[in-house]
């Protein structure tokens, strides 16, 4: 029987499957994989600044995904075919979308 893995390292996640993502806040996201960054430097989108020790194990892993559904962030909402980061630490569920 397959063992549960518990943390997003230790998945395999290949690009272009549908997910459903809850976030620590509470926040639903369902959208498209595109793909799953190692660093912070990576990352091509505008984020806030983060406080990380010089360790580069504690640096931060971002999975990329195109939105299939609108999401609503606060005040903010992103529309179908937006691609957001979302910082995997972030993440309380995820798997295949039920949508």
């Amino acid at each position: 029987m397959p063992t549960f893995y518990n943390s997003l390292e230790e998945i395999n996640l290949l690009p272009g499957i549908e997910v459903a993502v809850i976030l620590s806040t509470g926040i639903p996201v369902v959208g498209t994989l595109v793909a799953k960054l190692e660093t912070r430097d990576k990352v091509i989108f505008p984020t806030p600044p983060l406080n990380v020790d010089a360790d580069a194990d504690l640096e931060p892993e971002f999975l990329i995904i195109q939105l299939t559904v609108a999401a609503t962030f606060g005040v903010i909402v992103f529309p179908v075919g937006t691609l957001i980061a979302i910082n995997t630490s972030q993440i309380l569920i995820i798997g295949p979308s039920p949508i």
